[in-house]
């Protein structure tokens, strides 16, 4: 059977997801020692580098780096991979720099790597927002970056070889995307945790806490995923907009003087505009919206689904079914309509499937005949035989 990816188990069985959530999301490192080392090889491998470089092409020149810390203190792409006509990464020279002491990036591996895809989408699903995955190889006594932090939480992975981690303090809150500031050595002081990672060790480090690894004696290979989380700002973006499509006073053009008029003016104008908005339903918009598009982005992770399109017609009443792994999935309603969204997809039936729809999102197995709102027969089993199709469900006795 396949491996069930989640977030419990990323954790393994040193901590729980509800402490992990409580205590260590977005506010402390955790490190988790000893998971053991095939566990994390095989999702991964130094093996499977090669294959997965050789294998690459297309437009996108970021899918495989080149990086090295040099001496000015920087981390820089050491060298510009020379391509092919079909964009096929020239693996001779990759070779070459990481004997040279370059550190082998592979980004954006969760839409590469079957295992990977898996791994961040359940990550993705238990804490209901955007994961993505790179890798890092680098070679003995190698580093590819100086001390910085990011801008999104990782959870790292370390899969062979060690590496030597150093994690300092929070060096900003909650740093926005487009924070780009530079660390100066001088500013950093000692770490507040070092760890030699090992095949099998977790490392999680919130945004915002400046860290730096370095090779130990031997090749290290390790996967990080990186954790995209959407923000308070973003949903107060999404109820503005949603406030600005149905109120044109939030349409009109600033004064003509808005330049030059005393600014306390325009503060009170402002602010009089504000508290005539009903931001209530705006609100609810907001967040509505911002679901919609979060499953919208979303998608579904390689699982075999082709082998339950093949046994659709045999769905009985009490044929069990249940939610593809990873799928993230919502219901929407209005007067005249329902829809079921899940990964880029979205089924919609009459308001008198909402409460079909809503069921099949909260349970995690079930039979056709288990759905309630008083369909017939055939209706539930339409409804059924449908989101299989459509790639919400499956077969239970199908081996995902």
């Amino acid at each position: 059977m396949a491996e069930q990816f989640s977030l419990a188990w990323l954790l393994g069985d040193d901590i729980d997801v509800a402490t992990f959530k409580n205590e260590y999301w977005e506010e402390q490192p955790l490190y988790l020692q000893g998971h053991g080392v095939q566990r994390f090889q095989d999702i991964l491998s130094v093996r499977d580098i090669d294959e997965i470089i050789c294998l690459t092409s297309g437009a996108n020149r970021n899918d495989v780096r080149l990086v090295q810390a040099d001496d000015a203190g920087l981390s820089v792409d050491s060298h510009a991979i020379s391509r092919d006509s079909r964009g096929r990464p020239n693996v001779h020279q990759i070779y070459t720099a990481f004997t040279k002491g370059d550190t082998v990036v592979l980004n954006e591996l969760q839409n590469r790597v079957a295992a990977i895809a898996s791994l961040a989408k359940g990550v993705s699903q238990d804490l209901q927002h955007a994961t993505g995955a790179n890798a890092y190889l680098s070679p003995k006594n190698g580093q590819g970056f100086m001390p910085h932090f990011d801008t999104h939480d990782v959870f790292v992975l370390q899969t062979e070889g060690s590496k030597k981690w150093s994690v300092y303090g929070r060096y900003r809150d909650f740093p926005q995307c487009s924070d780009k500031t530079r660390i100066a050595a001088d500013s950093l002081g000692k770490p507040v945790c070092s760890y030699t990672m090992k095949g099998g060790d977790l490392l999680y480090i919130p945004r915002g806490f400046v860290h730096e690894a370095n090779t130990v004696g031997s090749v290290s290979l390790h996967i990080t995923l990186g954790v995209h989380s959407l923000c308070w700002s973003d949903l107060i973006a999404e109820v503005i907009e949603s406030a600005t499509e149905a109120d044109p006073k939030l349409r009109r053009a600033l004064p003509t003087t808005f330049l030059t008029a005393d600014s306390a003016e325009l503060v009170n104008r402002a602010m009089e505009l504000i508290k005539s908005v009903d931001w209530t339903r705006h609100v609810e918009s907001g967040v509505a919206n911002l679901r919609r598009t979060t499953v919208d982005k979303s998608r579904v992770s390689p699982d075999g689904h082709f082998e339950a399109l093949g046994q659709v017609d045999v769905i009985e009443a009490d044929t069990r079914l249940k939610r593809r792994p990873g799928v993230t999935c919502i219901t929407e309603d209005d007067r005249e309509s329902s829809s079921i969204l899940f990964d880029g997809n979205r089924v919609r039936g009459p308001a008198t499937l909402l409460p079909a729809f809503r069921f099949i999102a909260e349970a995690q197995e079930f039979r056709p005949r288990d759905l309630p709102g008083g369909l017939s027969g055939r209706s539930r089993l339409t409804i059924c035989k449908r989101l299989v199709k459509d790639g919400l469900l499956t077969m239970r006795n199908i081996d995902i």
